[in-house]
């Protein structure tokens, strides 16, 4: 089964409708191209190895490693091996409120990475087979087949919870690790409402101008400033790509800009190109 890797609209559909998808034995299909998904996406490495950017931090993925894809962060696929493959599952957002609590979900997004053994990453697809059945079934063959994909998916997460703390005990207590993520997290809330670091210092009780400074040491030189561009950058080529036919007022509207010449102020600084000249190129 072929997997693009920003999903099209059949597989979006797919997605709201059943609230999970899944599919295997897929390749990386465009590379050095940032983007943002609405979904849960988990990515288990089956074969190979792949290298990315999750955040803007690296990531390299090999065989039983499972990676974690949050609502709204950023993700850059940078290179795979020529025998990489992995087995890929996206949960739409409402199905996992329906299981998990904030914190549950937010618990995986501060590490994206896991590696599993042979016998863990078996369980764990024995699971991943259940929920590929359920969601194949309609609610008409077996009515109950929404409640039975929240208790396989519920399932899952217990698992999935127990092997990371078995494999890395100190995986959820890292201070660094948890700043760096609720900074990401706190820029994917508020994006539309401040691009501006003292708004996100303030939100993590720090000074901005040493936040910078702590922050760079996280990040691999990036500062703060830079990521909120970059993310804001990719969040408005997603809209863009998205809404064809929106108008630039619109589209700058709906991220939060004050008027159409500032956001094609911003996205050309950011981009080197205007919104329009972006929009030519992908229609």
């Amino acid at each position: 089964m072929k997997k693009e890797t920003l999903p099209n609209n059949t597989t979006l559909y797919e997605v709201e409708q059943n609230g999970f998808m899944a599919g295997r034995n897929s390749r990386f299909e465009h590379l050095n191209e940032d983007y943002v998904l609405p979904y849960i996406v988990f990515s288990l490495c089956t074969n190979g190895s792949s290298r990315a950017l999750y955040d803007m931090q690296e990531v390299v993925q090999q065989k039983n490693d499972l990676g974690f894809l949050m609502p709204g962060h950023l993700v850059r696929e940078l290179e795979c091996s020529d025998d990489f493959t992995y087995t890929w599952f996206i949960i739409s957002p409402k199905m996992i409120n329906e299981v998990l609590s904030e914190e549950d979900i937010s618990r995986f997004g501060r590490m994206p990475m896991c590696r599993l053994t042979d016998e863990q990453t078996n369980r764990l697809m024995a699971v991943v087979d259940q929920l590929m059945y359920i969601s194949s079934l309609s609610e008409e063959k077996m009515p109950q087949c929404h409640s039975m994909l929240k208790s396989e998916l519920t399932v899952g997460y217990e698992l999935l919870l127990h092997f990371r703390e078995v494999q890395d005990p100190e995986w959820n207590k890292s201070t660094k690790d948890l700043l760096y993520s609720r900074f990401c997290d706190l820029v994917v809330e508020n994006y539309t409402k401040s691009r501006n670091v003292n708004f996100y210092a303030k939100q993590l009780g720090y000074d901005a101008r040493y936040f910078s400074k702590l922050f760079r040491t996280m990040s691999n030189g990036i500062s703060p400033l830079e990521w909120i561009e970059q993310y804001v950058a990719t969040q408005a080529k997603f809209v863009i790509t998205a809404n064809p036919k929106q108008s630039i007022k619109e589209t700058a509207f709906q991220l939060g800009f004050p008027s159409t010449a500032n956001f094609c102020r911003y996205f050309k600084r950011v981009t080197g190109i205007t919104p329009e000249e972006y929009r030519k190129m992908n229609f």
